[in-house]
């Protein structure tokens, strides 16, 4: 009986030891689990928002972005760059962005494996703070001002982020340039005037009258004294000017008295202007006096300006728009065909031009090319005529009589000829001066000159400009 009763104790005993051995391996196994999801709630938790991004200059636009739970913003890189025209291509395996910030030899790479960015020589390490969810790529806020100088300032209770950069953003310099770009359209549009205004031409009519008085005194010697006297009018449909130029230690002559007859109209096609009076001339011929005669001449008063076009076709990437500024005005725009072909019809002006083309790749990418045109104001358009003729007295001892004519003949527009015939009475051996010159540009930066007139002169001349700036 006592052999039964201790080996019922020694059962109960292992029973109870497995009990207890069972509860405390279920109570550790308990704190372990729950020691578990006390990390878990620790861990990265994340939410994701849609939020609105404001940039000044640009307007809003909404995006999604990942807020998490120790208050990370997370934006999709990939989604802002393209929005904001900011060149940006994935990887192959979808780990990596790659592309280029505020200009084309400024090229970065995010790197997800790696954790790191390199923009341009800059590398930065970012642990913790590139993440790839649902196959998009993110990248935490903090990043952009130090990778890219993008500012991103977030409202959570406005669910709104405030862009800023330390550059021209893409998109906005694209709205810039169409903004250029319609208004160069509307000025084109405004070119033509509603009326014009034609001038009046008087047989009289009263003008100015001008005068002066200067006097000098000199402690024991003579005064120095001057009287100068003007009138203008118009007169016979054209203007007249009369002076005296009165000197009180000269005795009076008729070089004191200026009077000059002058008559313009541009609008005409075989007498232009004409002088009568005090004309002034350029001469082959040494004359040291005034010459009292006439002028008539077919070429205008006004600034000359060349006539027609010539064409710029070249290549440059397909599809890039080509922007032509003529002195850093915009004056015309094109898109480049699928070869790269582009073509403009540039005006052509007298004087100096700079012409300047911009080239605007799909991707954000800006390149400048730069040429200069000067063309003399001594070429002649193609097929243009010029003449002028005078004749009068030279108030000299003798009143040699003088004459001139002179022609000019636009052969192109690289190449002037001209000549005349200038006679003058004082030479006695040879009164008569033929003459002939020439003016070519064969190249923008390169003109040549030449005159020669029989028995008296000749003359070349070559003027060439150089972009080389001294260092």
């Amino acid at each position: 009986m006592q052999i039964v009763q201790a080996r019922f104790f020694f059962v109960f005993k292992i029973l109870f030891l497995s009990v207890m051995l069972i509860a405390s391996t279920a109570v550790e196994i308990n704190a372990q689990v729950n020691s578990t999801d006390e990390k878990a709630d620790t861990s990265f938790h994340y939410e994701e928002i849609n939020v609105l991004f404001m940039v000044e200059g640009y307007g809003d636009f909404y995006a999604d972005v990942i807020y998490t739970n120790n208050d990370s913003l997370f934006v999709n890189v990939e989604e802002l760059f393209r929005t904001l025209k900011i060149a940006c291509i994935a990887g192959q395996k979808g780990d990596s962005l790659g592309g280029f910030i505020e200009r084309e030899n400024r090229m970065y790479v995010i790197d997800y494996r790696k954790n790191q960015i390199k923009v341009g020589d800059k590398i930065i390490n970012s642990q913790n703070r590139l993440i790839k969810e649902m196959g998009a790529l993110y990248m935490e806020s903090s990043l952009f001002p130090e990778a890219f100088g993008i500012t991103l300032t977030f409202n959570y209770r406005a669910l709104a982020i405030i862009l800023k950069s330390n550059f021209e953003l893409p998109v906005i310099k694209q709205q810039r340039i169409e903004k250029l770009r319609n208004n160069m359209s509307k000025v084109i549009g405004e070119i033509i005037p509603d009326t014009v205004v034609q001038r009046n031409y008087h047989f009289f009519k009263a003008g100015m009258f001008d005068w002066s008085v200067a006097s000098s005194q000199t402690l024991n010697g003579p005064s120095n004294n001057r009287f100068v006297l003007g009138v203008g009018a118009e007169l016979l449909f054209g203007e007249a000017d009369v002076s005296l130029n009165y000197y009180d230690q000269q005795k009076i002559t008729n070089r004191q008295v200026q009077y000059l007859w002058r008559w313009v109209d541009n609008d005409k096609q075989i007498i232009k202007q004409a002088q009568i009076g005090n004309i002034s001339l350029q001469t082959l011929a040494f004359i040291n006096s005034p010459i009292i005669g006439a002028v008539v001449r077919n070429s205008p008063t006004t600034v000359r300006k060349a006539k027609g076009y010539y064409p710029i076709n070249a290549y440059t990437e397909p599809n890039w728009m080509v922007e032509l500024y003529i002195n850093n005005v915009l004056v015309d725009y094109t898109r480049a065909d699928a070869s790269g072909l582009y073509m403009f019809k540039v005006p052509i002006v007298y004087g100096f031009t700079t012409l300047k083309l911009k080239f605007y790749g799909p991707m954000g990418e800006e390149r400048i090319e730069e040429r200069s045109i000067n063309l003399t104001y001594t070429v002649l358009p193609a097929n243009e005529f010029e003449y002028g003729l005078s004749a009068g007295i030279v108030q000299d001892t003798s009143l040699s009589r003088f004459g001139k004519a002179e022609l000019n003949y636009g052969v192109s527009r690289y190449l002037t000829i001209g000549g005349g015939l200038e006679y003058l009475s004082s030479i006695t051996n040879g009164p008569f001066i033929p003459y002939a010159k020439f003016t070519v540009q064969p190249f923008s930066k390169l003109v040549l000159n030449g005159e020669y007139a029989y028995g008296v002169k000749s003359w070349h001349g070559a003027n060439c400009r150089s972009n080389l700036e001294p260092s």
